[in-house]
């Protein structure tokens, strides 16, 4: 009996940190061909940037992952921000997809793709 009461309690707690977690809510995209660089803005409103935030961004070339940036914790309270710097060795001709990824470290994730003109 006791060890269902503890199972409950943590069941009740891991659900009630869900409920007060939001997933990232959008990811703003700029790619700049003459630096060759993209621009990540991931709007992620928390109250606490260091206990909620966005953990991780992830750039993907047709499935495959080319770059990605860990976090400790969340810029300000609205925004996550980075910016990409590839060089020559990754090739984007015009046309090319980029997918990115942006992953709360509680719940959820926001992905958004980027044509490159």
């Amino acid at each position: 009996m006791r060890q269902k009461l503890i199972w409950a309690i943590v069941f009740l707690f891991l659900g009630s940190a869900v409920l007060i977690a939001n997933p990232p809510k959008k990811n703003e995209l700029t790619f700049d061909r003459q630096q060759f660089n993209l621009k990540v803005k991931t709007i992620h409103p928390v109250s606490n940037v260091k206990n909620h935030h966005v953990k991780k961004i992830v750039v993907l070339l047709n499935g495959k992952e080319i770059a990605s940036r860990e976090f400790e914790q969340q810029q300000n309270n609205e925004s996550q921000e980075w910016e990409f710097k590839f060089g020559p060795e990754v090739s984007l001709p015009k046309g090319t997809e980029l997918t990115v990824i942006s992953y709360c470290n509680i719940f959820g994730k926001k992905k958004t793709a980027i044509t490159i003109d």
